[in-house]
């Protein structure tokens, strides 16, 4: 009877793994499914800018391309007529894509430099291409590509595009939204709130310090530091509270890979994908 006994016990106690596995596992699966779903909102999101932009380049890139052309290696009188030529024939288009959620429009030489901002028009023809890994990269492959970058003034979200003249590689052009555009696109989808944490390293070697101080929060783990955005929290207290969720052991892991991840929490937990 003892042994009997015994192995009762044993036997629940293997049964009660089993069905925590079990519930674990389900757990697990779901939060895996609710990330995949949310990634799969964000590649949704952008799709939906990026789409709303490409008839643009399909039909006006040889325009702008021609135009573009006449900047390279021209004076800055040249310059500065090639920039009116830009404005007056897409200022309506960058007008009407702001309504749109379109944050900036830019037009580079083909050595990466700044031609022309439509939403900055008084700044132009400083060498960003030394900050900007996107136009290195596009000086180099002259090709289409998209992505968040850091700016200046604050992180967006770019598509980049080649312009070609005569078969000629001539210069690029970019649309931007920012993450706030983004996460107002998402919320369509999920009530959710979205943070977008950014390594420091790259924000500061790029982002002007008044912007930094302005915009961001930093955030400290061991021997990393992150910014994140201030205001996207209604109050120091979901402030406190975010930092509490970034300093549990599962988000650690994701900041020590090194790489980008997302992390899908609630104040207590994080569960990571």
């Amino acid at each position: 009877m003892r042994y009997y006994f015994v192995f009762f016990i044993f036997f629940e106690i293997l049964i009660s793994f089993y069905f925590y596995s079990q519930y674990s596992d389900k757990l697990n699966d779901l939060h895996q499914n609710k990330v995949k779903l949310l990634q799969h909102t964000f590649n949704t999101t952008v799709n939906t800018f990026e789409l709303s932009h490409d008839d643009f380049h399909s039909i006006h890139s040889y325009k702008m391309a021609k135009i573009v052309n006449e900047a390279n290696d021209a004076s800055k009188d040249v310059r500065d007529k090639v920039r009116e030529a830009l404005l007056n024939e897409f200022t309506t288009f960058y007008t009407s894509k702001t309504l749109q959620s379109l944050e900036g429009m830019h037009v580079f030489d083909k050595y990466g430099n700044s031609l022309l901002r439509f939403h900055k028009v008084n700044r132009h023809d400083d060498p960003i291409v030394d900050l900007r890994a996107s136009l290195q990269n596009m000086s180099k492959n002259y090709l289409y590509q998209r992505g968040m970058e850091m700016g200046v003034y604050k992180e967006s979200y770019r598509f980049q595009y080649p312009l070609f003249y005569d078969g000629e590689f001539v210069g690029s052009y970019e649309y931007s939204a920012s993450f706030d555009a983004l996460q107002k696109e998402m919320k369509k989808f999920f009530a959710n709130q979205y943070v977008l944490l950014l390594k420091s390293c790259e924000v500061d070697r790029v982002a002007a310090k008044d912007a930094k101080k302005k915009r961001y929060i930093k955030y400290i783990t061991n021997d990393k530091s992150y910014y994140f955005q201030e205001k996207l929290f209604e109050s120091k207290k979901d402030v406190k509270d975010f930092e509490y969720v970034l300093g549990l052991e599962s988000v650690k892991d994701v900041f020590s890979s090194g790489s980008s991840g997302v992390v899908d929490f609630f104040i207590g937990e994080a569960l990571l994908g």
